[in-house]
């Protein structure tokens, strides 16, 4: 039985987030760069906060079980995320393999019979 870990841990040192894998890879964020009131917080706001950042770190590593980064390649996205967000912006606006709303719906009227288009119009998704 494999009991080696494959998750991450999580650690707040003072403004400090980091995160160590199980590889010993570790990744650090100043919360302070996103937040420059921090260290004034009271400790439930200063969980909050990191939580979501947290949360949002992990949530950019999110892969299909075939296509999982590496511990590194997980550090370096969570980096590139958190610079990201440090530059104002919350999303990138790109998601792999992802298709817009707009592009679902042109693609339904390209394939759409006169019968679907009429459903279409009657629902307001397409004029």
């Amino acid at each position: 039985m494999n009991t080696t870990s494959t998750k991450n841990s999580w650690d707040l040192n003072g403004t400090d987030l980091a995160c160590v894998f199980p590889d010993a890879t570790v990744g650090k964020f100043d919360l302070e760069v996103l937040f420059p009131d921090f260290t004034k917080f009271n400790e439930v706001q200063a969980l909050v906060v990191a939580y979501g950042v947290k949360q949002k770190l992990s949530d950019s590593c999110a892969r299909p079980k075939d296509a999982k980064l590496t511990f590194k390649e997980a550090a370096e996205q969570m980096a590139d995320t958190f610079q990201m967000l440090a530059s104002g912006k919350f999303t990138s606006g790109t998601r792999a393999g992802a298709i817009s709303y707009k592009r679902k719906i042109e693609a339904a009227k390209e394939s759409a019979t006169p019968a679907e288009l009429k459903v279409l119009k009657k629902l307001g998704l397409i004029s």
